[in-house]
C-alpha cells in the first residue's frame, strides 16, 4: 500500500509539472498577443499568466488532496483503518481538508483498536470452543480496560474461569482415584507424585494433603520394616552391632519404633553376654600363659578385654602384676647367664 501511495504522489507531482509547463506556454501566447496589440511591455501579461499558473497548481493540489481523502474514506469503508490513517496523515496542515482529516484519524484509530480487540475476542472464543479455556483467558487479557468491548471481555473471563475450575475439579478427582490405585499396589512414591499435581484451590486439595501424609507414613513404615528384616537377618548371623546400626536408621515417626528400641536393647544385652563370655575366655587364657610364665602373651591377651566387662579391672591388675613378673623373669635370666659366664671363666 505504501508503494501505491508513492505512485499516487508521483502522478500528482507530474500533473502539477504539466500544469506549470502549460501555464508557461500560455504566458508566452499572452505575451505575443500583448505585442500584437501594441503593448510596450509584456511584464503585466507575464504576471497575469503566473497568477493563472499558481491558481491552476493550487487547484491541482487541492484535487489531489481530495482524492487522497476520498481514498482514505474508501479504505475505512473496507475496515482497512491503518491504511486510511496513512493516507490522511499525508494531508498537510495548510490543506482545507486538514482539520477534517485529523478528526477522521482519531475516529479511525478508535475503530482500528476496536477492530483489533474484536479479532482478539474472536480468537479467544474459538479457543474456548476447543475447551482451551486457560489460553482463552490469556488471550482476552490482551484487551485493555479502555476498550469499548471490555465489559464483554470481563464476562467471558468470568465464564472461562468457572470452566477452568470445573475442569480442575474433575481432574483433581481423577488424580485422587489414580493415587489410590497406586497406593493399593504399594506404589506410594508414584501416588505422591500424582497428588502433587492437585491444585490448592480445588475441593480435593485437603483430601489430597491427608492422603499425602498417609502415604508418606506408609513409605516410612515400609522402609522401617525392610530395615528391621535386614537387622534380624544380621542378628541371626551373630552380627549384633551391625544390626543395631541398621535399627538406629529407623525414624521415631514409624509405627514399629517402640518395638525397634526393645530389639536394640535385646541385642545390646546379647553383645554384653558375648563380651563377658569372650572376656572370661581371654582372662582364663591369660592365666594359663602366666602359669607357663609366658607373661608377654598373657599381657597381650588381657589387653583385648573390653572396658564394659566385669573382668576389665581384674585384667588391668593382672597386667601390672604380669609386667612385674616379666621384669623379674628377665632379671633372673640375666643374672643366671652372668653367673654361668663367671663360672666358665673361673674354670678356665
Amino acid at each position: 500500500m505504501s508503494n501505491f501511495l508513492n505512485r499516487l504522489k508521483s502522478k500528482a507531482q507530474e500533473q502539477i509539472n504539466n500544469i506549470e509547463n502549460e501555464t508557461l506556454k500560455n504566458a508566452a501566447k499572452v505575451a505575443q498577443v500583448a505585442v500584437d496589440r501594441g503593448y510596450q511591455s509584456t511584464k503585466k501579461a507575464l504576471e497575469e499568466a503566473k497568477v493563472q499558473a499558481q491558481i491552476k497548481v493550487a487547484e491541482a493540489i487541492k484535487l489531489q488532496q481530495q482524492k487522497t481523502f476520498d481514498l482514505a474514506l474508501d479504505m475505512a469503508k473496507k475496515e482497512n483503518y491503518s491504511q486510511a490513517i496513512i493516507f490522511l496523515k499525508n494531508i498537510p496542515a495548510n490543506s482545507e481538508l486538514y482539520t477534517e482529516a485529523q478528526s477522521q484519524i482519531a475516529v479511525y484509530e478508535q475503530a482500528a483498536k476496536k477492530s483489533k480487540d474484536e479479532r482478539i475476542f474472536s480468537r479467544a472464543i474459538a479457543l474456548a470452543e476447543q475447551e482451551e479455556y486457560t489460553q482463552a483467558i490469556k488471550t482476552l487479557k490482551q484487551i485493555s480496560e479502555e476498550s469499548s468491548i471490555y465489559l464483554d471481555v470481563e464476562n467471558k473471563i468470568t465464564e472461562y474461569v468457572e470452566q477452568v475450575k470445573i475442569i480442575e475439579e474433575k481432574i483433581a478427582v481423577e488424580f485422587l482415584e489414580k493415587a489410590a490405585n497406586l497406593a493399593d499396589q504399594e506404589e506410594y512414591s508414584q501416588a505422591l507424585m500424582v497428588l502433587e499435581q492437585i491444585y490448592q484451590d480445588t475441593s480435593a486439595y485437603i483430601e489430597a494433603q491427608a492422603k499425602k501424609n498417609e502415604y508418606q507414613e506408609l513409605i516410612r513404615d515400609k522402609k522401617a520394616q525392610l530395615l528391621l528384616e535386614k537387622a534380624i537377618n544380621n542378628a541371626n548371623e551373630g552380627k549384633y552391632r551391625e544390626s543395631i546400626e541398621i535399627l538406629n536408621q529407623i525414624s521415631n515417626e514409624t509405627k514399629i519404633y517402640t518395638e525397634v528400641q526393645e530389639i536394640i536393647e535385646q541385642y545390646q544385652e546379647l553383645i554384653k553376654i558375648e563380651e563377658k563370655k569372650l572376656a572370661e575366655e581371654l582372662f582364663n587364657r591369660a592365666i594359663t600363659f602366666a602359669e607357663q610364665k609366658k607373661y608377654t602373651q598373657a599381657i597381650d591377651v588381657l589387653q583385648q578385654i573390653a572396658k564394659t566387662t566385669e573382668y576389665y579391672d581384674f585384667a588391668q591388675n593382672n597386667i601390672v602384676e604380669y609386667k612385674r613378673l616379666k621384669l623379674e623373669k628377665e632379671a633372673n635370666s640375666f643374672y643366671s647367664q652372668l653367673r654361668r659366664g663367671q663360672a666358665h671363666v673361673a674354670c678356665n
